[in-house]
């Protein structure tokens, strides 16, 4: 701890007092070891008391009896009147031998030998005067060693037993051993004998006592024999001693580490939750930062009065940075809990100051974790902020119903960082609070901390509390306090100087750091050297100073350097390391003495932070505590002084870099070139790996690739980086996207030509919304949309080697860099449903998006793809936000008002209105202009002061849906639900006549041209038509778009027209001829907005925003065009195939295809000549059984494309086929449907009729499911019965109706399962009281029935609000013949224990409802939401329950089926095949699979209607009459089709 100490740091006598200051630190914090001592023969240096207690002093000075003693006692030791009581300090060495600081290395040694004397002396003497002046007790502390002093304090600590530990070496006979100075090393054996003696005695007795304290196992001996060098390495013994103390040193500490977290682990007194740790640690900064408080009372009466009171808004405490908020908070949080009277509780955050809380999330997760703990609830874990948002509400509602107070300080809002809008406190805490829940916030009122404005847009002015300066009363009675409290005073000259620099700056901070400085003042020190800075700044620039002088410059600009370019902070052992490989720094440190480890000495950094004192502060950072700088004024004048020029700081941050790159770590050594010339050393610096166990290295994550580019280091950069798979995998899975993007913006900035990161930033922007939805995605969409990258492929090599599973695609169809599509803004959790753009005069292009979803409004800089401001909507249920003014006021616009804002949140006015409809218009859009049912009403954009309102044409008749456009001098909009047109003029306040469009057709949406003589206007399904404003009259329609159907929006833009619709954009001239279609989305498009007709912004039924380029080239893969479009895929028993069925556009052929999936390739096509709405593939993966048109059933060979089947009889009219004991035979209903039949497969015979329905009692079959042996059969009937048979004893063995499955139950939907097995059949149930439809199960074996819903589950959703709709049933799927999963329609996936009825599981991930899929049998299910604004499939591990994979792309996915190897599944893609497996899908099997008998031809075609169809079989058992007469046609075909053809012309 000592070594390394350059005399002017040693000047102040501070060493001993920091050493204990660190035993009591690590006393404080270790979990296990504490203390570590090998202490052996040598009792240690003895050290002078910097401080004597007055009193003391007196009594030693009085037993002093020689006059030489006595002035050599009062030369050093000096009365400090200003502490209370006084005090003698024993001076500076320099004081009296000013040599000690000198520069030159001879005269500095003498004057150390000097020093060594006067101290010698000078300790006997005190040492004597204690033993004569002072009672035993008393005197001892002047005579001990720092040695026994250290162990004193070590040993009298609570757990001493079990925290320390002595690692004894002794030497035999080391006391007859001849005195010399090797001796001396390890025993005292020079100088007086009696003092040396004495030393010995009281050596023996500090062992003894240890012996006695200590536990016997901690204490290790290692004896040894003497050798003339002390130990050598080079003997035997003294070599396995080194050997055996080292493996017993680790042994030991991994013992006593483990043993303490055991012991902790099983005693519940001391387990404390890393949460419930972080709530002390606020709660004793409670205690710390009340220290001090003066002149405050009356902020702290506002902050009661409000706690109180009625108010319903969060409570703001703001001011300048500086002013004393903090102080405020504690003070107020301190005292709350007594204005409640107890009866609740009080949550206290300083934020920045711990490790978790600099971000919201983690923030939430503390909050609710205290909330829990109070309330005995069971955790709630989750890392979802969305989901942290509504526990964190609905927990305060408990106190509500406990009739309880919560009252939340939450202090330097402005500190969280911007993750999550962590700063836009609208949007997670809640401005219309409950009585009974009180929040506090401070902030610094500043803007650009982004965090005062939205605010203010959400509090009103009655719930500020501005901190003002401090008066001159407040100033002295603070000074005073202080002094006070710190158990000294000022002389009164020296009082008098300090009160009258404040009156130059009265800024706490300014009081705070005088007084830091004034309380170092002696009561004997000269005024003239009592000198304060009358600035902050100064004050600040006088501190550095001081540390350089004392310190060394070099060692200090670095270590203060380093903090201060460090992006997020540095750890003490962080700088440590980095000190340690900065050869400058060491050869400065070691210019008298070079120690045997090349190291910085640890005690620097100590001191340097103990003279720092609070100025430098811990915060959290990665769970890590990290040092930063307690106040931006200190971060700026460390930058301008020790990081100004570029060379200094690019090697700044290199050192950083270094050290997170981990380039000295290990064993590796770091060449070095001191006065002695080149060598090299290992430096003992900590690995850094990207993952240790389940821990990240966020540290490295967050700061190596900044410090990288920052040193314009592009090489490592990339290697270790950018350019690095495994680095930014996990950098996505523990940090957000966009900390990732902004490695790429920052480096692309500074190497703007290097194209492969441009084109990798591209892909992980495209793919935002994936990555942060599950960052494991990460290799399967870099493989798609790099895939033509030539000089990315060693970097595509990393990603196929992805330690995680991904889902690939067998076609790479997603959007790839460099295309029209530049990037995607995400931030919205929700839909977003409206969208506006705007260019400023210098260049700026920012989007305006509203979401009523997530309630928030957000700008966003479209060049640079970065958020700017995000807001909370004024009201919930906006309808649109929409510039005006030139871009400098943002409309929220909701049914009943308007609001004018500044681009910062701020409300400029309130227009109340019911609008039907509204827009913009005039010069630079600078009205505003809206309809009613009967008026409309013009406003001036700036100030929200009303211009016109008159009554609409009496034609007109708005209704509750319009639309409406404007321009500078026109309003165009309609009336009668869209069905009539009229116009208004600006200029001239007139309206022009009411029309009716052509047929009655809708207007969908309209623009006035840009010249302002037409409007262009998309009237019906695909009409877009020009009308000229003057008159009304149509001039034409516009052919050339006529072919896009359901248009969505119109614009026109500099002579240009821009139409969109679900699927394209497309941009003609104001004519509407030279149309070009650009932009395709696999999301339905709803708008398009641009500035320049080159860069557009497109917003989808989703929640991202995407950036498009006109001027380049679409480089997305494109999927063959196919004729007939898919209506089935069927999986084959041959995992390399795939069966499917088309159909011709004219609705009469069904087209069956062989699919090869690993070649991509159909190797059959067999076109029938009739329809086919029902099909059974044998496991043969040959026969095929078809339904005819003519209500048939025939089996036909795949492979020779040959009838080998014709059943007899007939179909019913809506019936179903179902395989059964191995495709041996089929089932299916009777031609009336009242009972089922079964076929032998081969024969084409009935076999057996299952009797449902008697001569009592007709029921007619909806549907039915059987086992896989067929033995067991369910069916459903439509008087919502449900029959299970017995096919082997031909019979019905259990009927259902709603009262057999419970009380509650009201109705029995068709939708049924059941097990392979037969044990379970599973249907689903309408209830009663929930009104709500949930799924039962019927267990066969016990005759049991069971309702699966989760009560447990239904009490939150009713706590919070929610409606019990979102616990109904979508899709399930039987798993194992064990567990039931089920899909709910509030995205949760719940598992159903078949056998006990209960639930087992809840799986989380999707927040709308899922289908499920899974082949029978298969190791792994998908739950698919295909719904747009999600479109995410997840896979899970039916064993473990593990979601082992997601995908979540632009494309959605239809007619998803399971593939028969239980691994893959197939779907369709624009009447394309494509597979989907997970990464380590075994192609090369497939391989192996190949059909050996191909067919011949590709291309076959198969007559299967035939005239005898219509005949009766004699041998028919069915005698049924049909239903009712069936002409079969595909109603859903039908509809699909002109999707279809609408699908082919767009």
């Amino acid at each position: 701890m000592r070594w390394g100490i350059r005399n002017q740091a040693t000047d102040d006598h501070m060493t001993t007092e920091l050493c204990l200051h660190e035993l009591r630190e690590c006393q404080k914090l270790s979990k296990g070891p504490s203390f570590i001592s090998l202490f052996a023969h040598k009792y240690g240096y003895r050290s002078l008391s910097r401080e004597i207690n007055g009193e003391e002093f007196r009594k030693i000075q009085g037993a002093v009896t020689n006059q030489a003693d006595l002035e050599h006692l009062l030369r050093w030791y000096e009365l400090d009147s200003n502490a209370v009581p006084g005090v003698f300090l024993l001076n500076p060495i320099s004081r009296n031998i000013p040599d000690f600081l000198s520069k030159d290395f001879e005269t500095q040694k003498k004057a150390k030998s000097e020093w060594w004397t006067e101290s010698e002396r000078l300790m006997e003497i005190i040492a004597t005067g204690a033993n004569e002046g002072l009672d035993k007790d008393s005197a001892r502390k002047y005579k001990i060693s720092v040695t026994e002093l250290e162990t004193e304090v070590a040993l009298n600590e609570n757990n001493a037993t079990k925290k320390s530990f002595w690692f004894r070496k002794d030497f035999k006979h080391i006391e007859k051993q001849n005195n010399c100075y090797t001796l001396s090393r390890y025993i005292e054996c020079l100088g007086d004998e009696k003092v040396w003696q004495k030393a010995r005695a009281m050596n023996k007795d500090l062992k003894d006592r240890m012996t006695s304290k200590l536990n016997a196992d901690h204490v290790h001996t290692y004896e040894l024999n003497w050798m003339e060098k002390g130990i050598d390495p080079e003997c035997r013994e003294h070599a396995d001693y080194l050997e055996k103390i080292t493996t017993d040193f680790q042994n030991q500490m991994i013992a006593s580490i483990d043993e303490s977290i055991r012991e902790r682990e099983n005693d519940k007194k001391l387990t404390l939750r890393p949460d419930h740790e972080e709530f002390m640690e606020h709660a004793v900064l409670v205690r710390k930062k009340c220290d001090g408080v003066r002149g405050r009372d009356y902020i702290v009466k506002k902050i009661k009065d409000y706690v109180l009171g009625d108010s319903k808004e969060p409570l703001i405490v703001h001011g300048e940075s500086g002013c004393g908020k903090t102080s405020i908070m504690a003070l107020a949080a301190r005292e709350a809990f007594s204005w409640i009277h107890g009866n609740g509780m009080v949550i206290m955050r300083f934020l920045g100051s711990t490790k978790d809380s600099s971000n919201v999330v983690s923030l939430l997760q503390s909050i609710n974790s205290q909330i829990e703990k109070y309330f005995k609830l069971m955790a709630v874990k989750s890392q979802d902020i969305k989901e942290l948002i509504k526990t964190f509400k609905t927990y305060l509602r408990f106190f509500v119903l406990k009739k309880k107070t919560i009252v939340i300080f939450i202090d330097s809002i402005d500190q969280l960082d911007k993750s999550h809008n962590g700063r836009l406190v609208s949007s997670w805490i809640p401005n219309n609070l409950l009585k009974s829940a009180k929040i506090i916030i401070s902030t610094i009122d500043h803007p650009d901390f982004g965090v005062f404005p939205d605010i203010k847009s959400f509090v009103s002015e009655d719930n500020f509390i501005s901190v003002p300066l401090l008066t001159p009363e407040n100033r002295i009675d603070v000074l005073d306090h202080w002094f006070q409290i710190n158990n000294r005073k000022l002389t009164d000259e020296q009082r008098s100087y300090v009160l009258s620099m404040f009156e130059k700056c009265s800024l706490p901070l300014y009081i705070k750091l005088c007084f830091r400085k004034a309380i170092t003042w002696t009561s004997f020190r000269p005024i003239e050297e009592c000198q304060l800075e009358d600035t902050i700044r100064g004050c600040i620039d006088k501190l550095f100073r001081s540390l350089e002088n004392k310190h060394g410059e070099l060692f200090v600009a670095r270590a203060l350097g380093y903090v201060t370019v460090a992006k997020h902070g540095l750890s003490e052992f962080e700088l440590e390391d980095i000190l340690s490989c900065d050869d400058d720094v060491l050869n400065d440190v070691y210019q008298f003495w070079t120690p045997p480890i090349r190291r910085l000495p640890p005690l620097l950094i100590v001191r340097l932070r103990h003279d720092l004192n609070r100025y430098l502060v811990n915060r959290g950072d990665s769970g890590v505590q990290i040092m930063g700088w307690y106040h931006r004024q200190f971060w700026e004048a460390a930058q301008d002084r020790y990081t100004n020029d570029k060379d200094t700081c690019q090697r700044l941050h290199a050192g950083i870099a270094d050290y997170f790159m981990g380039r000295w770590s290990g064993d590796v050594p770091k060449p070095y070139k001191d006065k002695h010339g080149e060598s090299e050393a290992i430096r003992y610096v900590a690995s850094q790996p990207i993952q240790l166990g389940n821990q990240m290295n966020e540290r490295k994550l967050k700061s190596l690739p900044y410090h990288l580019a920052m040193s314009e280091n592009l090489p490592d950069l990339k290697k270790e980086c950018l350019l690095n798979f495994d680095f930014l995998i996990h950098k996505l899975l523990c940090l957000h996207t966009q900390d990732l993007l902004d490695d790429f913006d920052l480096t692309i900035s500074l190497f703007p030509g290097e194209q492969d990161l441009r084109s990798l930033s591209q892909a992980i922007n495209i793919s935002a919304a994936a990555l942060t939805q599950d960052p494991r995605q990460l290799p399967g969409h870099l493989l798609d949309r790099l895939e033509h990258i030539q000089g990315l492929q060693a970097f595509l090599t990393q990603c196929r080697q992805s330690p995680y599973p991904y889902l690939l695609c067998s076609h790479f169809l997603l959007k790839k860099p460099g295309g029209q599509l530049v990037r995607t803004l995400t931030g919205h959790n929700s839909v977003i449903d409206s969208l506006d753009l705007h260019q400023y005069p210098e260049g700026k292009l920012v989007a305006l998006t509203a979401s009523e979803g997530d309630n928030l409004i957000k700008t966003w800089d479209v060049h640079a793809g970065k958020e700017i401001k995000s807001i909370l909507a004024m009201q919930s249920k906006i309808c649109k936000a929409e510039f005006a003014v030139d871009g400098e006021i943002i409309l929220q616009v909701y049914q009943d008002k308007i609001y004018g804002c500044n681009s910062g949140g701020d409300v400029k006015f309130t227009i109340e209105f019911p609008a039907i409809a509204v827009t913009t218009a005039g010069p630079k859009q600078n009205n505003i202009v809206a309809i009613s049912e009967k008026e409309f009403v013009l406003w001036d954009a700036t100030t929200g002061s009303e211009l016109k309102r008159k009554e609409l044409p009496p034609k007109l008749k708005p209704n509750s849906l319009e639309c409406i456009s404007g321009s500078e001098n026109f309003v165009a909009f309609t009336g009668e639900i869209m069905g009539c047109l009229c116009v208004y003029n600006v200029r001239e306040d007139t309206f022009s006549r009411v029309v009716k469009m052509k047929d009655d057709e809708a207007i969908n949406s309209m623009a006035i041209t840009s010249d302002e003589t037409h409007i262009i206007i998309h009237v019906g399904l695909d009409n877009v038509v020009l009308v000229d404003i003057a008159n009304l009259n149509e001039i034409r329609t516009l052919e050339a778009l006529k072919h896009l159907l359901r248009l969505d929006k119109v614009y026109s833009l500099y002579g240009s027209m821009v139409v969109c619709n679900d699927k394209i954009v497309c941009i003609s001239d104001e004519t509407g001829s030279d149309v070009s279609s650009h932009f395709p989305h696999s999301i339905s498009l709803v708008d398009v907005r641009t500035c320049d007709l080159k860069l557009f912004v497109t917003r989808s039924q989703d929640n991202i925003l995407r950036v498009w380029d006109r001027a380049r080239k679409d480089v997305q893969n494109k999927l063959p065009q196919q004729s007939n479009r898919i209506r089935k895929i069927i999986s084959m028993e041959n995992p390399r195939y795939a069966l499917i069925r088309r159909q011709d556009k004219e609705q009469t052929t069904a087209i069956y295809e062989i699919y090869d999936l690993l070649k991509d390739d159909v190797i059959k096509r067999i076109a029938l000549d009739t329809n086919v709405s029902e099909e059974v593939l044998l496991d043969d993966d040959d026969t095929l059984i078809v339904s005819t048109k003519k209500d048939k059933l025939k089996a036909i060979s795949l492979e020779t494309a040959t009838i080998v089947t014709e059943f007899e009889g007939f179909l019913a009219p809506f019936y179903e086929v179902r395989a059964i004991n191995g495709g041996n035979e089929i089932v299916t209903q009777t031609r009336g449907r009242q009972n089922l039949k079964c076929y032998d497969t081969k024969t084409g015979k009935v076999t057996k009729i299952i009797q449902l329905s008697t001569s009592d009692k007709k029921y007619i079959v909806e549907t039915f499911v059987a086992s896989s042996d067929g033995q067991i059969i369910a069916c459903v009937t439509e008087d919502d019965t449900i029959l299970v048979c017995d096919t082997e004893k031909e019979r019905v063995i259990k009927t259902l109706r709603d009262k057999d499955i419970g009380k509650d139950v009201c109705h029995i939907a068709s939708d049924i399962d059941i097990s392979r097995n037969g044990m379970y059949v599973i249907g689903t149930a309408q209830l009663k009281k929930r009104t709500v439809t949930t799924p039962f199960v019927w267990n066969k074996e016990e005759d049991l029935c069971s309702i699966l819903f989760d009560e447990e589950e239904l009490k939150p959703y009713q706590q919070q609000g929610k409606s019990v709709i979102d616990l109904e049933i979508y899709s399930k799927k039987v798993i194992k013949d064990e567990l039931l999963t089920v899909g709910y329609t509030d995205g949760a996936i719940r598992l159903w224990d078949l056998k006990l009825g209960k639930l087992h599981m809840k799986l989380s991930g999707h927040t709308d409802v899922p289908d499920l899929v899974m082949a029978p049998g298969g190791t792994f299910l998908m739950s698919y939401c295909d719904m747009e604004e999600e479109n995410l499939m997840r896979i899970w591990d039916v064993d473990s329950w593990e979601c082992v994979a997601t995908y979540q792309s632009e494309i959605v996915f239809d007619l998803m089926t399971a593939g028969n190897d239980g691994k893959s599944f197939l779907a369709e893609i624009d009447n394309n095949v494509v597979q989907l497996t997970l990464n380590d899908y075994d192609r090369e099997e497939l391989e192996k699979l190949e059909i050996k008998n191909k067919p011949k031809e590709l291309d076959s075609k198969l007559k299967v209607l035939s005239d005898d169809d219509k005949r009766v079989s004699e041998g028919d058992p069915d005698k049924e009459e049909r239903e009712e007469d069936y002409d079969f046609s595909d109603d859903d075909d039908e509809s699909e089709e002109e999707d279809d053809e609408t699908e082919e012309e767009d």
